[in-house]
């Protein structure tokens, strides 16, 4: 058995976006559900990797 390492993932991650999106606010100002996506502004590094639901491809 060999130590590789896995290289290329898909995997359930968090990362943060800022995007323009359609949403309703409840009564008190609060997002309460999420309508549409308009435009993507910001897009950051991944905060926290979940889980890997499996490995595509292992470093040489």
């Amino acid at each position: 058995m060999t130590d590789q390492k896995p290289r290329r993932v898909k995997a359930k991650i968090t990362r943060v976006v800022t995007e323009i999106a359609i949403i309703t606010l409840d009564r008190h100002g609060n997002v309460d559900e999420y309508i549409e996506h308009v435009e993507e502004l910001e897009s950051g590094d991944i905060t926290d990797l979940h889980a890997v639901h499996n490995v595509l491809s292992w470093h040489d």
